[in-house]
Protein backbone atom coordinates (compact mmCIF):
# COMPACT_ATOMS: atom_id res chain seq x y z
CA UNK A 1 0.00 0.00 0.00
CA UNK A 2 1.47 3.63 -0.88
CA UNK A 3 1.84 5.42 2.00
CA UNK A 4 0.72 8.57 0.46
CA UNK A 5 -2.74 6.80 0.14
CA UNK A 6 -5.31 8.62 2.86
CA UNK A 7 -7.40 5.52 4.18
CA UNK A 8 -11.03 5.94 4.86
CA UNK A 9 -13.13 5.42 8.24
CA UNK A 10 -13.81 1.65 7.99
CA UNK A 11 -11.62 0.99 5.48
CA UNK A 12 -9.78 -2.93 6.15
CA UNK A 13 -6.24 -3.44 6.22
CA UNK A 14 -3.45 -5.31 7.04
CA UNK A 15 -0.86 -4.17 9.51
CA UNK A 16 2.01 -6.17 10.45
CA UNK A 17 1.93 -5.59 14.20
CA UNK A 18 -2.41 -5.69 14.41
CA UNK A 19 -2.86 -8.03 12.10
CA UNK A 20 -6.42 -7.29 10.28
CA UNK A 21 -7.44 -3.79 11.41
CA UNK A 22 -10.12 -1.45 10.75
CA UNK A 23 -9.38 2.57 10.16
CA UNK A 24 -11.42 3.81 13.10
CA UNK A 25 -11.01 7.28 13.16
CA UNK A 26 -9.16 9.54 10.68
CA UNK A 27 -8.79 12.96 12.72
CA UNK A 28 -6.68 16.14 13.07
CA UNK A 29 -4.64 15.95 16.36
CA UNK A 30 -3.34 19.55 17.42
CA UNK A 31 1.25 18.69 17.83
CA UNK A 32 2.60 21.11 20.60
CA UNK A 33 3.63 23.55 18.28
CA UNK A 34 0.05 24.06 17.09
CA UNK A 35 0.47 22.27 13.87
CA UNK A 36 -2.28 19.66 12.67
CA UNK A 37 -1.76 16.15 11.79
CA UNK A 38 -3.89 13.89 10.24
CA UNK A 39 -3.78 10.39 12.20
CA UNK A 40 -5.33 6.80 12.08
CA UNK A 41 -7.08 5.48 14.80
CA UNK A 42 -6.54 1.48 13.30
CA UNK A 43 -8.36 -1.33 15.32
CA UNK A 44 -7.68 -4.94 15.51
CA UNK A 45 -10.45 -6.68 13.97
CA UNK A 46 -9.59 -9.30 16.41
CA UNK A 47 -9.09 -8.13 19.32
CA UNK A 48 -10.98 -4.98 20.25
CA UNK A 49 -8.65 -3.90 23.21
CA UNK A 50 -5.48 -3.58 20.31
CA UNK A 51 -5.59 -0.29 18.71
CA UNK A 52 -2.68 2.59 17.54
CA UNK A 53 -2.88 5.75 16.60
CA UNK A 54 -0.15 6.37 13.80
CA UNK A 55 0.12 9.47 11.65
CA UNK A 56 -1.06 9.49 8.33
CA UNK A 57 1.95 10.72 6.35
CA UNK A 58 5.54 9.19 7.76
CA UNK A 59 4.67 6.51 9.81
CA UNK A 60 6.59 3.34 10.15
CA UNK A 61 4.16 0.86 10.51
CA UNK A 62 3.82 -1.57 7.48
CA UNK A 63 0.32 -1.32 6.77
CA UNK A 64 -0.99 -2.96 2.81
CA UNK A 65 -4.62 -3.59 1.57
CA UNK A 66 -5.42 -7.13 2.70
CA UNK A 67 -4.70 -10.17 0.51
CA UNK A 68 -7.32 -11.76 -2.12
CA UNK A 69 -9.56 -14.11 -1.43
CA UNK A 70 -7.53 -16.14 -4.34
CA UNK A 71 -4.67 -15.37 -2.50
CA UNK A 72 -6.20 -16.72 0.71
CA UNK A 73 -7.30 -20.19 -1.08
CA UNK A 74 -4.03 -20.20 -2.03
CA UNK A 75 -2.33 -19.60 1.15
CA UNK A 76 -4.30 -22.33 3.42
CA UNK A 77 -3.79 -24.60 0.59
CA UNK A 78 -0.59 -24.69 0.91
CA UNK A 79 1.06 -27.59 3.38
CA UNK A 80 3.12 -24.68 5.56
CA UNK A 81 -0.62 -22.82 6.45
CA UNK A 82 0.35 -24.04 10.36
CA UNK A 83 3.73 -22.26 9.94
CA UNK A 84 2.27 -18.84 9.09
CA UNK A 85 2.29 -16.24 11.95
CA UNK A 86 -0.58 -16.02 14.08
CA UNK A 87 -1.64 -12.48 12.03
CA UNK A 88 -1.01 -14.05 8.92
CA UNK A 89 -3.15 -17.22 9.51
CA UNK A 90 -6.09 -14.58 10.83
CA UNK A 91 -6.18 -12.59 7.61
CA UNK A 92 -6.37 -15.75 5.48
CA UNK A 93 -9.53 -16.87 7.77
CA UNK A 94 -10.90 -12.96 7.54
CA UNK A 95 -10.56 -12.88 3.78
CA UNK A 96 -12.19 -16.24 3.26
CA UNK A 97 -15.38 -15.73 6.30
CA UNK A 98 -15.93 -12.47 4.91
CA UNK A 99 -16.41 -14.25 1.20
CA UNK A 100 -19.06 -16.12 2.68
CA UNK A 101 -21.17 -14.26 3.81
Amino acid sequence: MEQERILKKNEIVFSDSLGVCQVTEVSNLTTKKGDSLLYYRLQSVFNKDKFSYIPAHGHQMKLRDIISVDDAKEKKAKENFSKLSAVEQQEIEYVLSAKAE
